[in-house]
């Protein structure tokens, strides 16, 4: 069954990408393609908190109370160009999360 029903439109499609390919190397059978939409949903929200708490957890103390209201006011564009500026190693932070998540998920 091919991997291509789609998670959310929000999701960028490297993390599609990502969460198409692990699927494919847990090796679940025979899903039906509810049930393979609602992995790929539940699979998207693991990871997007996951990157989440890794950029909170990397970004400086002191900008703190700016990316708060940052959140609550700004586009997400806004909000990318804030993260690229004051977290330090973003990829590498998004990376890392990744391959501990992935890690995480085929062992389970």
């Amino acid at each position: 069954m091919p991997l291509t029903t789609s998670i959310d439109h929000n999701t960028p499609a490297t993390i599609q990408q990502f969460i198409d390919r692990i699927i494919q190397e847990k090796n679940l059978p025979n899903l039906d393609d509810d049930t393979l939409a609602r992995i790929k949903t539940d699979l998207a929200d693991r990871i997007e908190n996951q990157i989440n708490a890794a950029m909170v957890a990397t970004l400086p103390p002191e900008h703190l109370p700016e990316f708060e209201r940052i959140l609550e006011t700004a586009s997400q564009d806004a909000i990318q160009k804030f993260c690229d500026a004051h977290i330090p190693n973003l990829p590498e932070v998004i990376a890392a999360t990744l391959l501990r998540f992935r890690q995480i998920y085929l062992n389970a």
